[in-house]
């Protein structure tokens, strides 16, 4: 997987949250972050690895989002070494 698919995935993920309220407040509470620092970070790296260790991380959001995104689960892991490194499965 390059850099631009994975940045799309991921950017998929972000509106994903985005959607729906009560998965960005999630989000917000696993981050720390406010609703102003997720729209100005947005596209940065760094949100773009939060977001996919979120989404990755609970089963059933993970699942909502390769059905309305149309990417495999494995691909959002793939997404997530190319943009960030190692993704650790214990988290």
């Amino acid at each position: 997987m390059n850099r631009e698919r994975a940045e799309t995935i991921a950017i998929q993920a972000v509106s994903f949250l985005a959607e729906d309220p009560e998965r960005m407040s999630r989000f917000m509470v696993a981050t720390g972050l406010t609703q102003e620092d997720f729209v100005s970070r947005a596209f940065e790296t760094d949100m773009l690895v939060s977001v996919l260790d979120v989404v990755a991380a609970d089963d059933p959001a993970m699942m909502a989002f390769v059905a309305s995104a149309d990417v495999a689960p494995e691909d959002v892991l793939r997404a997530r070494v190319v943009l960030g490194g190692t993704y650790d499965v214990s988290t």
